[in-house]
């Protein structure tokens, strides 16, 4: 009971550092500041110094499983093999999760902030450009898959690291691939990251204070 009360406090504490960091992101994007022009131009240089063929091709094929139609489509059937073998606990925990994550505050922080596309892209892409949808989306589906796999289905701390460490290079992969092939900034990446981060940490905190209660709750009627 104390390991997951710390943990829930660990996530609640993580969320408001995710959120508070993107906010000022969101606020150096929208004053135009310098330390965004620069955060930019070093990411930009630091990726796009050798654009090749064979690279286009890789960060092209990437890109595509943190888009809208692969999540989307990941996301729903998830949510059904979760209800079928977890119950709706977990199934809604990874739905609100999603939800909230993939959609809700890239789409409403995007249309606010209205910021345009970097120009001469590699792809054709369209819409504003922070924060980063591809980021967010990425971050919360992979990350939140693996917070489930690994509080309710692994038992060994070897196979969470491994998958932790797995999924992190891979929404790092998918964040670069969105820099790379030039349809974001480096500081849009940085703020649908820190979106995805916080709104995992926020949900996952949420579901394990529920459960908290829930045993209380079974706790008191047995005493009864």
């Amino acid at each position: 009971m104390k390991s997951t009360k710390t943990s829930t406090y660990l996530f609640f504490f993580l969320s408001a550092l995710a959120f508070i960091a993107f906010s000022v992101v969101w606020w150096g994007v929208a004053q135009n500041a310098a330390w965004i022009h620069a955060l930019d131009r070093w990411g930009i240089q630091l990726i796009r110094s050798n654009i090749t063929e064979s690279a286009t091709y890789f960060f092209h094929t990437i890109t595509f499983f943190g888009g809208t139609v692969f999540l989307t489509l990941a996301s729903i059937l998830l949510f059904f093999l979760f209800l079928r073998k977890k119950g709706w606990g977990i199934a809604l925990w990874f739905a609100s999760t999603a939800l909230i994550g993939e959609l809700l505050i890239p789409q409403i922080v995007k249309h606010i902030v209205m910021r345009p596309r970097p120009e001469n892209p590699l792809i054709s892409v369209s819409g504003y450009s922070f924060p980063s949808g591809h980021s967010a989306g990425s971050t919360t589906f992979y990350g939140i898959l693996v917070i489930i796999l690994c509080l309710t289905i692994l038992q060994k701390s070897s196979r969470k690291w491994l998958l932790a460490i797995v999924a992190a290079l891979w929404i790092l992969t998918i964040m670069i691939s969105r820099v790379y092939l030039g349809v974001h900034y480096p500081s849009d990446v940085l703020g649908g990251c820190l979106v995805g981060i916080g709104s995992i940490s926020l949900t996952t905190a949420v579901y394990l204070l529920k459960q908290q209660k829930n045993r209380r709750s079974s706790e008191q009627q047995l005493n009864v």
